[in-house]
């Protein structure tokens, strides 16, 4: 992805500007755009974030059911579950994933959500000699954000541990701390897997991580070089591909043409400039949400919202500034 000078300048004063009126502008992820500094980060995430999207493929090549993806782990090392961490729904496909695995193979876990420096508390936890209320206790006090709490979804890495203690799973952590920026977290990661899988030669390493760590030149898939299946977290992908491509079936998963699966009933970001088609991200079935979102960039940063978000689907202009916004991205969720 590039952009020109004069891109690049028009975007920086229109960010700026929309900055004036409201200088804690929300991110997608709840964060804001506070400084140029800032704006920087969000431009850096949005590349990285994009080089994901790109290799995992331009096409649905196949419906899938479970037995297939199964059989697809046979012969690899690791299964990497891409995350969306406040994904209530995503996070229930991989929780019937784990159940049906844990009674085919034994399994290593190895958790974004887990930082290493706190390895040997989970271990605590998982031998049954501290409670959950200790565990979030311990992780909130420490100053880095806890998974466990906040905005994510803290159930969900609860309840992996929860599963890992009843099944006998060890868990190793990946979460880099103090947090560099996200390029910089894939190398230990990777070298923390490397470590779990010659520690457990024999187990099934399941790595929960954030999607946009997984794939792309020099992220956690291709530092790590072990044999794997990727299931991503969330579809997205141009709106005539996915109108085209995506079958109209109840199939367990979606394998693009780049060999990620994806959960065929998980939601699916849809990013369009056309509004009224998100049936068709959807398998043509009908969505039970659409929200749109508008972002004053180019459309090269197409995830940077500006505080334009949640309108009707169609209506570009900024609702509350008057403006004319030059992108809308809808998110579609299938349920």
């Amino acid at each position: 992805m590039s952009i020109g000078p004069r891109e690049r300048a028009w975007f920086v004063a229109c960010a700026l500007a929309a900055c004036t009126l409201d200088c804690a502008t929300p991110l997608p992820g709840g964060s804001a755009i506070r400084s140029p500094t800032d704006l920087a980060g969000a431009v850096a995430l949005e590349r990285y974030t994009e080089q994901h999207l790109r290799a995992a493929g331009t096409e649905i090549r196949r419906a899938a059911t479970r037995e297939e993806l199964e059989r697809s782990l046979a012969d690899v090392r690791v299964l990497y579950l891409g995350d969306h961490h406040t994904d209530t729904i995503l996070h229930r496909e991989h929780l019937k994933l784990l159940d049906r695995l844990a009674r085919l193979r034994e399994l290593v876990f190895a958790l974004e959500a887990i930082p290493q420096q706190d390895e040997a508390l989970t271990a605590r936890f998982l031998r049954g000699e501290i409670d959950e209320s200790v565990l979030r206790l311990s992780t909130s006090e420490r100053g880095e954000r806890s998974w466990f709490v906040g905005s994510l979804d803290g159930a969900y890495y609860v309840e992996l541990l929860r599963f890992a203690r009843a099944h006998g799973i060890p868990v190793h952590g990946l979460e880099v701390t103090p947090r560099p920026s996200l390029e910089a977290r894939d190398a230990p990661m990777a070298r923390t897997l490397r470590r779990v899988e010659a520690t457990y030669p024999s187990r099934l390493i399941v790595v929960v991580v954030g999607e946009a760590h997984l794939l792309g030149d020099g992220h956690l898939h291709m530092r790590a070089g072990l044999p794997s299946v990727i299931v991503g977290a969330r579809l997205r992908a141009p709106s005539a591909v996915d109108a085209q491509s995506v079958p109209p079936t109840d199939a367990d998963f979606l394998e693009t043409n780049a060999g990620v699966f994806y959960f065929a009933k998980a939601p699916r970001e849809h990013r369009t400039t056309t509004p009224g088609v998100c049936a068709a991200t959807c398998g043509r079935r009908a969505c039970s949400r659409a929200v749109a979102r508008y972002s004053c960039a180019p459309p090269e940063y197409v995830t940077l919202d500006i505080s334009c978000r949640e309108q009707p689907p169609g209506t570009l202009a900024h609702p509350a500034r008057g403006g004319v916004c030059s992108y809308q991205h809808q998110t579609c969720e299938c349920t």
